[in-house]
């Protein structure tokens, strides 16, 4: 209960109001699942009565009321907004994880499978709402959908959690059984590796925001990139072939007082200075058509 008050009315009655305390969602702390009212408060599973709640993550044993409270009042306004356009949704949603507050996390129990979704701080109606009008196309493109993140206002990205895969239940099996009489979804009843534990992989998907609002995307002016890496490739193309020509055509000077010049070398032929280049040139430079149909060209011995 959350409150009681007793008063006497003379000459000989006595009023007693007591006010029950509203569970609100599930609530997994430790190895124990427990009902949870809207300011953080424990209560025990009942017997005979089934809830359709949602299980709550994050909540640590010993810790105070003062702690839970700023994560109840964001599970409360989640519940809200996304209750507020009359589509109940809510009722789909079989874990909401609290530990970020920075982002709420919560699990869809979809039919096809279920799907971790990254709702941020704020908007959660809305940034639910691109899930479920993109969920049918996201299944078609991918082999299986495991997780969304919708936190941010201009992407989406489909499956950043790929290595989150489940791990065997922790809770005891007297504590599994209460829970799923309860009402608790099966999908809820499974730990699964938190972000924290191991280092997020590269998303496997990204909808940009072209995708999303095709329209506003158009008035943008494209980048114009394809100039700038023609140019430079050009320019890595030509430099081994000046170097090349540098060193096959050596200049020099005969000076007063020298001995007499040697007599002038038969004509080397191109493919001959190409092999006598250093290997990193020669590599990569490619024969010019001239040498290429020299028959004579036979490469470097």
């Amino acid at each position: 209960m959350e409150s009681a008050s007793v008063m006497r009315f003379l000459p000989n009655r006595l009023k007693v109001e007591i006010h029950e305390r509203t569970p609100v969602a599930f609530a997994r702390v430790g190895p124990r699942i427990s009902l949870v009212d809207g300011g953080g408060t424990l209560m025990e599973l009942p017997r005979k009565h089934k809830y359709s709640f949602p299980v709550i993550l994050g909540m640590n044993p010993g810790e105070p009321l003062s702690t839970r409270l700023p994560r109840m009042n964001a599970y409360n306004q989640l519940v809200q907004e996304l209750d507020s356009g009359g589509a109940r949704y809510s009722e789909d949603l079989s874990e909401v994880d609290l530990s970020d507050l920075d982002d709420l996390k919560v699990r869809v129990n979809d039919p096809a499978g279920n799907v971790l979704l990254h709702l941020g701080s704020s908007d959660y109606l809305n940034r639910y709402k691109v899930y479920v009008s993109h969920v049918q196309d996201w299944r078609q493109q991918f082999q299986k959908l495991e997780s969304v993140n919708l936190r941010y206002d201009n992407q989406v990205i489909v499956n950043p959690d790929m290595e989150g895969k489940p791990k065997a239940a922790l809770l005891a099996a007297a504590a599994a059984k209460d829970a799923v009489s309860a009402g608790v979804k099966p999908a809820a009843l499974t730990t699964r590796v938190g972000s924290h534990d191991r280092a997020i992989p590269k998303p496997a998907f990204e909808l940009s925001q072209k995708k999303l609002d095709p329209k506003a995307a158009a008035k943008r002016p494209a980048a114009k990139t394809k100039a700038k890496r023609t140019k430079a490739k050009a320019t890595n193309n030509t430099a081994p072939k000046k170097a090349a020509s540098k060193d096959a055509t050596p200049k020099s000077k005969a000076g007063v007082g020298s001995p007499p010049a040697a007599p002038p070398k038969p004509e080397t032929k191109k493919s001959e200075q190409l092999a006598s280049l250093p290997a990193a040139n020669a590599a990569s430079s490619k024969p010019s058509p001239a040498i290429a149909k020299d028959p004579a060209n036979t490469g470097p011995n």
